[in-house]
């Protein structure tokens, strides 16, 4: 028995009717049939008979796609197999991308998952903002969570109230609690909602990732770098 394979990929990617076309030109190169499988925001399973009914699928509201998977056989090859999740539901809903295959030929192996990690990277999209967005995110709760340790008590600061490193690191993990959990929150319920890890662009989804585009850019630039370069400016005014 020949042995199934995983590639896995971990970058935000948009895929768009001509990117799925492109994937699915490159798949019928390997494969004789390719099933369509998608899952919807509230949790319904559609399978498609075709490409062009996926393609024409409204996409929308309850029925936004959230998961697509395609299944890809070879007629008379039982060894032959590709398996592609795009944002995988559990138990992989930490990978983007999960992709199982197996072949019987070592060269067209080769060839598909050249040809396939190709694809993913044409269709990744440019995620520092995401990053940045993530990491300020955290800072900005870490020094919240340090401030109150600068606070008099009775007059006196925390950490000078303190008789050893010990008791420090104790109160600083105690101020940081909340903090962290407001920043997993954020994490979850907006950068996470701001920078989706597929996003299917086709039917009413289009208008609506323009909207995402037109917010992820206010947000960056009004909310992250303006008051960064205001602090900058008022330092080099000073």
């Amino acid at each position: 028995m020949i042995k199934c394979r995983v590639l896995t990929y971990e970058r935000i990617i948009v895929l768009t009717i001509q990117r799925m076309e492109e994937l699915q030109t490159l798949l019928l190169k390997h494969c004789d049939n390719i099933k369509y499988t998608a899952t919807t925001k509230n949790e319904a399973e559609i399978l498609f008979d075709s490409f062009d009914e996926l393609c024409s699928f409204n996409n929308f509201g309850d029925d936004k796609i959230t998961s697509l998977s395609m299944e890809c056989r070879k007629n008379k090859d039982y060894q032959f197999m590709i398996d592609i999740s795009f944002s995988p539901k559990y138990p992989y809903n930490e990978k983007i991308v999960r992709c199982m295959y197996r072949f019987s030929d070592v060269d067209k192996e080769s060839i598909f998952v050249s040809d396939f990690r190709k694809f993913l990277d044409k269709t990744s999209i440019f995620h520092r903002k995401y990053m940045i967005c993530e990491w300020a995110s955290f800072a900005f709760f870490i020094i919240l969570g340090l401030f109150p340790i600068f606070l008099p008590f009775n007059g006196t600061p925390f950490y000078k109230m303190t008789t050893d490193i010990k008791s420090l690191i104790t109160g600083i993990g105690f101020f940081e609690f909340i903090p962290m959990i407001l920043n997993k929150l954020c994490s979850k319920y907006i950068w996470e909602k701001l920078y989706p890890k597929v996003i299917y662009v086709w039917g009413e989804e289009c208008e609506k990732y323009k909207s995402l585009e037109k917010l992820r850019s206010n947000l960056f630039w009004v909310v992250l770098v303006s008051p960064v370069l205001s602090i900058i400016i008022g330092l080099i005014m000073k």
